[in-house]
Protein backbone atom coordinates (compact mmCIF):
# COMPACT_ATOMS: atom_id res chain seq x y z
CA UNK A 1 0.00 0.00 0.00
CA UNK A 2 2.91 2.12 0.56
CA UNK A 3 4.37 1.90 -2.36
CA UNK A 4 1.23 2.80 -4.20
CA UNK A 5 1.16 6.23 -2.36
CA UNK A 6 4.61 6.67 -3.11
CA UNK A 7 4.19 6.48 -6.62
CA UNK A 8 0.85 8.75 -6.23
CA UNK A 9 2.72 11.14 -4.76
CA UNK A 10 5.65 11.46 -7.23
CA UNK A 11 3.39 11.31 -10.06
CA UNK A 12 1.62 14.31 -8.39
CA UNK A 13 4.99 16.05 -8.13
CA UNK A 14 6.05 15.44 -11.41
CA UNK A 15 2.94 16.70 -12.94
CA UNK A 16 3.15 20.04 -10.85
CA UNK A 17 7.07 20.44 -12.20
CA UNK A 18 5.82 19.48 -15.50
CA UNK A 19 2.83 21.91 -15.41
CA UNK A 20 5.00 24.81 -14.28
CA UNK A 21 7.21 23.47 -17.73
CA UNK A 22 4.35 23.62 -20.02
CA UNK A 23 2.89 26.84 -18.79
CA UNK A 24 6.51 28.81 -19.65
CA UNK A 25 7.42 26.52 -22.97
CA UNK A 26 4.64 28.40 -24.61
CA UNK A 27 5.53 31.63 -23.85
CA UNK A 28 9.24 30.86 -24.79
CA UNK A 29 8.49 29.47 -28.26
CA UNK A 30 5.10 31.20 -29.46
CA UNK A 31 6.04 35.00 -27.64
CA UNK A 32 9.47 35.05 -27.31
CA UNK A 33 10.57 32.89 -30.21
CA UNK A 34 13.15 31.07 -28.51
CA UNK A 35 14.82 28.03 -30.31
CA UNK A 36 13.22 24.85 -29.81
CA UNK A 37 16.30 22.85 -28.15
CA UNK A 38 17.13 26.01 -25.95
CA UNK A 39 13.39 26.02 -24.83
CA UNK A 40 13.05 23.16 -24.38
CA UNK A 41 16.30 23.10 -22.01
CA UNK A 42 15.36 25.73 -20.01
CA UNK A 43 12.27 24.45 -18.55
CA UNK A 44 13.79 21.52 -17.29
CA UNK A 45 16.26 23.48 -14.85
CA UNK A 46 12.97 25.17 -13.05
CA UNK A 47 10.70 22.04 -13.04
CA UNK A 48 13.82 19.89 -11.76
CA UNK A 49 14.23 22.35 -8.63
CA UNK A 50 10.12 21.86 -8.14
CA UNK A 51 10.78 18.23 -8.59
CA UNK A 52 13.75 17.40 -6.12
CA UNK A 53 11.85 19.64 -3.24
CA UNK A 54 8.58 17.71 -3.57
CA UNK A 55 10.14 14.49 -4.26
CA UNK A 56 12.07 14.85 -0.51
CA UNK A 57 9.80 16.16 1.37
CA UNK A 58 6.83 14.86 0.13
CA UNK A 59 6.88 11.64 -2.13
CA UNK A 60 9.45 9.99 -0.81
CA UNK A 61 9.13 10.97 2.55
CA UNK A 62 12.62 11.68 2.28
CA UNK A 63 12.95 14.68 5.09
CA UNK A 64 15.36 12.21 7.91
CA UNK A 65 17.07 10.32 5.04
CA UNK A 66 20.07 11.15 3.41
CA UNK A 67 21.91 14.09 3.16
CA UNK A 68 20.07 16.90 1.26
CA UNK A 69 23.79 17.55 -0.55
CA UNK A 70 24.67 14.31 -1.45
CA UNK A 71 20.81 13.33 -2.68
CA UNK A 72 20.43 16.62 -4.67
CA UNK A 73 24.19 15.60 -6.74
CA UNK A 74 22.22 12.42 -6.91
CA UNK A 75 19.63 13.94 -8.47
CA UNK A 76 21.37 16.05 -10.71
CA UNK A 77 22.97 12.71 -12.41
CA UNK A 78 18.81 11.77 -12.97
CA UNK A 79 18.32 14.84 -14.43
CA UNK A 80 21.51 15.26 -16.21
CA UNK A 81 19.76 11.79 -18.14
CA UNK A 82 16.26 13.08 -18.24
CA UNK A 83 17.39 16.90 -19.52
CA UNK A 84 19.51 15.43 -22.58
CA UNK A 85 16.83 12.91 -23.02
CA UNK A 86 13.98 15.43 -23.06
CA UNK A 87 15.86 18.00 -25.25
CA UNK A 88 16.60 15.37 -27.81
CA UNK A 89 14.11 13.38 -28.13
CA UNK A 90 11.34 16.22 -28.48
CA UNK A 91 13.86 17.98 -30.98
CA UNK A 92 13.81 14.80 -32.81
CA UNK A 93 10.10 14.50 -33.03
CA UNK A 94 9.96 18.29 -33.74
CA UNK A 95 12.69 19.11 -36.11
CA UNK A 96 12.43 15.75 -38.18
CA UNK A 97 9.10 13.99 -38.13
CA UNK A 98 7.55 17.25 -37.99
CA UNK A 99 5.15 16.86 -34.62
CA UNK A 100 4.31 20.00 -32.82
CA UNK A 101 6.87 20.73 -30.49
CA UNK A 102 4.80 20.93 -26.84
CA UNK A 103 3.20 17.64 -27.90
CA UNK A 104 6.15 16.35 -28.77
CA UNK A 105 7.62 17.34 -25.67
CA UNK A 106 4.73 16.42 -23.45
CA UNK A 107 5.71 12.78 -25.47
CA UNK A 108 8.99 12.71 -24.45
CA UNK A 109 8.13 13.61 -20.39
CA UNK A 110 5.96 10.85 -19.83
CA UNK A 111 8.47 8.30 -21.71
CA UNK A 112 11.72 9.55 -19.85
CA UNK A 113 9.67 9.61 -16.17
CA UNK A 114 8.57 5.75 -16.57
CA UNK A 115 11.53 4.95 -17.86
CA UNK A 116 14.38 6.67 -16.20
CA UNK A 117 13.33 9.45 -13.82
CA UNK A 118 10.59 7.64 -11.42
CA UNK A 119 13.22 4.46 -10.85
CA UNK A 120 16.24 6.59 -10.72
CA UNK A 121 14.77 8.92 -8.12
CA UNK A 122 12.70 5.93 -5.94
CA UNK A 123 15.58 3.56 -5.96
CA UNK A 124 18.85 5.20 -6.11
CA UNK A 125 18.29 9.16 -5.09
CA UNK A 126 15.80 8.77 -2.15
CA UNK A 127 16.65 5.33 -1.00
CA UNK A 128 15.81 4.28 2.23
Amino acid sequence: MKQFRTIGRAAIASIIATSVEFAILPVLIHVLHVRYWIAFASVQLVANAISFLLYKYWAFEAREHGAIGVQYVKQLVIFGGSWGLNTAIPSLLAYRLGVQPVLAFAISNVLVYLAWNYPGNRYWVFRK
